[in-house]
């Protein structure tokens, strides 16, 4: 059957947006299976004063969705629950590509965000305008611990799994995305 037809790069662009929008709508975030990282047996851990009792993609209508475009809005939303009052606490979020690289680390301490207390459970955002990961797997850890980084309360070690799609025109190779422009001044004779 018939999908789409005309300019070959228009179509290739509708299949492209088909295909990630059936991957979206069948794939919520899921932790990876206990054997995809079986060489780093132990992957979560903590005091327990603290625990990540959900953790989830956010797209800015709000959906929860474990594959993203290039350059559209992103949230990592992490849901805690404490069994007593913990003052000055850090969150903290990584992503790493499939191979291993750290690409990045964000916390709310390097932010400067000061969360002065926590008591029962809430939630913790970290919100990009626009995700400048180029196409590819990511795996997120997340983690919460003391100010001063001594005591860790809950920590995932890259448990979830998030897809980045290039859908349409844009950079499409290496890391991230820059969100450089390209100028021409003119011709100028030789």
């Amino acid at each position: 059957m018939v999908q789409a037809s005309g300019d070959v790069g228009d179509t290739i662009s509708a299949y492209l947006r088909n295909m990630a929008s059936r991957e979206e709508s069948g794939a919520g975030i899921k932790r990876l299976p206990d054997g995809v990282l079986a060489s780093r047996p132990r992957r979560q851990w903590g005091t327990g004063e603290v625990r990540i009792v959900s953790v989830s993609f956010v797209d800015a209508d709000g959906r929860e969705r474990s594959v993203f475009h290039v350059g559209e809005p992103f949230t990592l939303r992490m849901h805690y629950q404490t069994a007593k009052r913990i003052d000055k606490p850090v969150f903290g979020m990584a992503i790493h590509r499939m191979d291993g690289v750290h690409v990045c680390g964000p916390n709310t301490g390097f932010s400067s965000l000061d969360i002065p207390f926590i008591d029962g459970e809430g939630d913790v955002l970290y919100r990009v305008d626009s995700l400048p990961l180029m196409e590819g797997t990511y795996l997120v850890s997340v983690a919460i611990h003391n100010q001063a980084d001594t005591t860790t309360y809950d920590y995932h070690d890259r448990l979830y799994t998030l897809r980045v799609r290039q859908v349409g025109d844009g950079e499409r190779y290496g890391l991230v995305g820059i969100g450089g422009r390209w100028e021409q001044n003119g011709n100028r004779p030789p």
